[in-house]
């Protein structure tokens, strides 16, 4: 599983395409996860408070993951793995190096990608489909973590492939 991971992080990252980085990103992202997962099974090295908060990370990840094209945020992934919001926000943050609201935005726009390059829908489906409500601000995080635009990204895809 890691070594799969490796080399598609290396492969990635060789590309050197416009977005290479941002995929690059979110397979170190998926290889933290793999390694919460594996941090997971061996209960007798970590304390159970460290379990706990390692088990709820990867509970919200998980979350995350299956509902990115809804309307989550920090109050209702904090309920739905029981904890306070601020502790939670606090504790995700330490543990992925991220905010809660910029994981969200980095999955919803690698899965944007992912319908850009692959489907002909229109910037508003692909916005909604990824959970933007709103597609302007769904235009302003995609050009922020993608520095492009969805015309530039399949005119790289197509002539990188």
């Amino acid at each position: 599983m890691f070594f799969t991971l490796f080399s598609k992080i290396q492969d990635e990252y060789k590309k050197n395409t416009p977005f290479s980085e941002q995929i690059t990103h979110n397979l170190l992202y998926e290889l933290l996860a793999n390694i919460h997962d594996l941090l997971f099974n061996d209960t007798q090295q970590i304390s159970t408070a460290r379990e706990e908060s390692n088990d709820t990370i990867t509970k919200a990840i998980k979350y995350i993951y299956n509902h990115y094209n809804q309307n989550i945020n920090l109050s209702n992934i904090a309920k739905y793995v029981n904890t306070n919001p601020s502790y939670f926000s606090r504790t995700f943050k330490k543990t992925l190096g991220l905010s809660l609201t910029d994981y969200i935005n980095h999955i919803r726009i690698k899965n944007s990608v992912s319908l850009i390059v692959n489907t002909d829908l229109p910037i508003t489906e692909i916005a909604y489909n990824c959970g933007y409500t709103d597609q302007t601000y769904f235009c302003k995080i995609f050009k922020k973590i993608n520095h492009l635009v969805k015309k530039s990204l399949k005119i790289c895809y197509y002539s990188n492939w």
